[in-house]
């Protein structure tokens, strides 16, 4: 369906639900681009992956290094000290649990 059908083949709230629907889907491209993946990946891939990987690490010489079959979204520890500290320092304000 293109832009051009909506309102006339489906209502406007119809095509809203189902791009929200489609965003809630790991394995679209928009809910990859949203969350900053480099690409798209349903859960039976991410699970494949997880299994593949394990066996593989499993399997592999003691003295191999380590398999990483990669992962779509963005490594954790990308993230610069600095912005690690800015977040603690705003979760340590957030929190229910403090000192």
């Amino acid at each position: 369906m293109s832009l051009d059908e909506v309102g006339v083949a489906c209502t406007y709230s119809e095509a809203a639900d189902l791009v929200g629907e489609l965003a809630e889907e790991p394995g679209s491209h928009l809910h990859a681009a949203v969350r900053g993946w480099s690409e798209p990946m349903s859960r039976l891939e991410r699970d494949t992956r997880q299994l593949a990987q394990a066996v593989l690490n499993f399997l592999r010489a003691k003295d191999a290094p380590w398999i990483d079959l990669g992962w779509p979204w963005p490594d954790p520890d990308a993230v610069s000290e600095e912005e690690r500290e800015a977040l603690m320092d705003q979760l340590k304000q957030r929190s229910a649990f403090r000192d």
